[in-house]
């Protein structure tokens, strides 16, 4: 099942986050050590008295650092729940996405190409009428767009792995549209052709590709959301089109 999609900000202001971030202020270490991170919040302690008795200016640069890294763990500890005891906020972690939602903006048509008839009537001087039957095979099929990926949070292109992506986004496709590519279809026209007397058409069928498209939504951890843009064939259709010769 799809979570229920929203915009929601990927990050909020928590009494954690403030409470982490203040006690940094008094001592560099203590908001790392309210957040669990006790053996570190010890030594970011041991690190600011040291840098104060080098030097003042060392000491309250090391307590910035110490506010900046209590803030960046308690925002990974709300959206993850836990970080490991010696992470700190330059420490790069796996994003994780999942699909949040599948949204079908419009339907397109794609050109697949044309089927010719010629009927020739130039020697009879009476009207001509006939019957052409057209058949045409297809089968569903579908396109996913991973170089077109947008950052949904911030509208910016995005460079995502397509492996961490492809398995999830196929499988959720194929069963929302119930894509089954080994299933093939026909579609049967039958079209009723009028030529007058001394007259030689072409009979042209233009066969196109009904595609339903839109776009696959994820979102990580963080909150980040991005789209990627899928197409889907859920139909065949053409435009007729009769050219004297």
């Amino acid at each position: 099942m799809l979570e229920p999609y929203s915009s929601k900000p990927k990050f909020l202001m928590t009494k954690k986050t403030f409470k982490a971030t203040a006690l940094s202020i008094i001592l560099g270490g203590v908001g790392q050590w309210y957040l669990g991170q006790r053996n570190k919040g010890i030594l970011i302690i041991l690190l600011v008295w040291i840098g104060f008795i080098i030097n003042s200016y060392l000491g309250f640069a090391l307590i910035g650092l110490g506010m900046l890294d209590a803030f960046l763990i308690a925002r990974r500890v709300q959206n993850l729940g836990s970080v490991k005891n010696y992470e700190f906020f330059w420490n790069k972690v796996k994003r994780v996405w999942q699909i949040v939602d599948i949204i079908a903006t419009e339907k397109k048509e794609e050109p697949i190409g044309t089927e010719k008839r010629s009927i020739d009537n130039s020697k009879s001087s009476s009207t001509l009428r006939r019957n052409l039957s057209f058949k045409k095979e297809w089968s569903q099929s579908y396109n996913i767009e991973y170089e077109k990926s947008r950052d949904k949070t911030h509208g910016l292109s995005l460079n995502v792995s397509v492996m961490s992506l492809n398995n999830t986004a196929v499988d959720t496709l194929k069963e929302k549209f119930a894509i089954s590519q080994e299933t093939k279809r026909e579609l049967e026209e039958d079209i009723e052709i009028e030529v007058l007397p001394g007259k030689k058409v072409m009979v042209l069928l233009h066969w196109k590709h009904i595609l339903q498209v839109g776009n696959i939504v994820y979102r990580d951890q963080y909150r980040e959301q991005i789209e990627i843009p899928f197409s889907v064939v859920s139909g065949l259709t053409f435009d007729q089109q009769q050219v004297e010769e």
